[in-house]
């Protein structure tokens, strides 16, 4: 496995828990559409700026069957954070469930093994962001989400000049 997976590389597989306790699979989300694959934490300024654009770019390409998961990963920042930083699995979990709720976005939150095996397969970028065509293949990396980019990569991809109207 490369250390940094990149555009045109097969997306590294994995099975991770939901903030609601569901598994999660990405073969689930394989041969329906494009996915953006983005990682953050509660103590990434950048993710929770993030985090709301990213939302949009959910709501805005859902009908052409485009679909965002955030993986939550280890903190990047814990010193920042207001509580202390999770020592355990279960209070990783509770703190992306918890920062979900504080965004205010609907997007699974997808948390990471304590072992961060998935943010390490996919390069350990603490506000990285995968766009994957419907077989799985990395159409681009970004070492930090920029959904403008993201979405220009979508209309591209789509042949499109926007995404359609609701």
């Amino acid at each position: 496995v490369p250390e940094h997976p990149t555009s045109g590389d097969v997306a590294p597989d994995f099975s991770l828990i939901d903030t609601d306790g569901k598994p999660v699979d990405l073969g689930e989300y394989l041969g329906r559409g494009y996915l953006v694959l983005a990682f953050g934490s509660a103590s990434s300024a950048h993710f929770r700026e993030t985090a709301p654009e990213l939302e949009v770019l959910a709501k805005d390409w859902e009908r052409m069957g485009v679909r965002v998961l955030i993986v939550y990963t280890r903190e990047a920042h814990p010193a920042t954070l207001r509580g202390a930083s999770p020592k355990s699995y279960k209070e990783r979990t509770a703190l992306a469930r918890q920062t979900r709720r504080n965004l205010k976005v609907d997007l699974r939150f997808l948390v990471d093994g304590w072992d961060d095996a998935v943010h390490k397969a996919y390069g350990s970028m603490p506000d990285g962001a995968f766009l994957l065509d419907p077989k799985g293949v990395i159409v681009i990396r970004q070492v930090q989400s920029r959904v403008s980019t993201l979405d220009r990569e979508l209309r591209r991809a789509l042949k499109v000049s926007d995404p359609p109207a609701p």
